[in-house]
């Protein structure tokens, strides 16, 4: 005796459903994992940075330009002296002029090494001011990072509950959905929610009966992606999932409430909720699934039972 048609569709309406659910798991997994691998590993506070300490040599005063320039006429002085002593041959120019250009000399000297030490003076003092500035900075962002820290810790734990439920069950379904494949009523090569949706999709609409055989799912199923009517690879569906066609409808509505349920699972950590309502959107998700999953556990003990008892198996 051979599967129903009935029997064969609710079995298959199963297994999307486990698909669903095992893609909004992963999924949510997935962003909850993310989220606190974010939340411990990366900080929103700018590291403070050190100043390039300048500062501009200062332009001489009237003062010192008058000063400049007296000490340069006394070398002029000075050196002329000096030159008609050479000239006369005589000791007295030649010591008031060495004197007079001397004393040019050493003028200009005090008024150069007095601008050097002033500038020191100012360079050090940038210089203290930075590394106080810096240092004052240091203690705020540290302040700022210790806060962030604590808030952080404390969003992973609040967290970290959602995900261990979501784990658990992740996989729970995923050993449901494993044994109901387990059954070898479907081939290897179509256990995955495209074909399973447009396995529902004949079988419920009566295009197909059977899996196998000429007019059976999967020769149906090879023809439609041979001749693009519909799309066989997830990522291309989830970008056009708004216009797929009604040979996908099925597939288009599993997704849609797929992504829903993990906008409401994950509305935390993506910002458009508080923890309370992801925390109670994981709660009710589970209890839904728990009762779920024992009413789909019966159903597999039945079926396999059901294959079991027939005398060619």
């Amino acid at each position: 005796m051979e599967i129903t048609r009935k029997d064969l569709t609710k079995y298959v309406s199963t297994i999307l459903t486990l698909e669903t659910h095992k893609r909004t798991l992963r999924t949510t997994e997935s962003y909850l994992k993310r989220e606190i691998n974010r939340l411990a590993n990366t900080s929103t506070i700018p590291l403070p940075e050190k100043e390039q300490v300048r500062v501009e040599v200062a332009p001489n005063n009237p003062s010192n330009s008058f000063a400049n320039v007296c000490y340069g006429f006394l070398i002029v002085m000075g050196a002329l002296i000096l030159f008609l002593g050479f000239d006369q041959q005589e000791v007295a120019p030649l010591v008031i002029g060495l004197l007079i250009a001397g004393a040019g000399v050493m003028g200009t000297l005090h008024t150069s090494s007095k601008k050097e030490r002033e500038y020191d003076e100012r360079l050090k003092k940038a210089k203290q001011e930075a590394e106080l500035k810096f240092s004052q900075a240091c203690e705020e962002y540290q302040k700022k990072r210790d806060l962030e820290r604590e808030m952080s810790e404390r969003r992973i734990a609040e967290i970290e509950p959602d995900l261990a439920t979501i784990h658990q069950l992740r996989v729970k379904t995923e050993s449901l959905l494993k044994k109901y494949y387990g059954l070898n009523i479907i081939h290897k090569s179509y256990r995955d929610i495209i074909p399973i949706a447009s396995f529902y999709h004949y079988l419920s609409t009566g295009m197909c009966s059977e899996l196998e055989g000429p007019d059976g799912c999967y020769r149906l199923y090879e023809w439609e992606v041979f001749q693009k009517m519909i799309i066989a690879k997830l990522d291309q569906v989830i970008e056009q999932l708004e216009i797929l066609n009604e040979r996908q409808a099925e597939l288009k509505q599993a997704l849609m409430d797929s992504n829903a349920a993990i906008k409401e699972l994950t509305s935390y950590v993506c910002g458009i909720g508080n923890e309370n309502r992801q925390h109670h959107a994981i709660m009710q998700y589970n209890q839904q699934r728990i009762e779920e999953e024992i009413r789909f556990q019966n159903q597999y003990n039945r079926m396999k039972d059901w294959l079991d008892s027939r005398p060619h198996r």
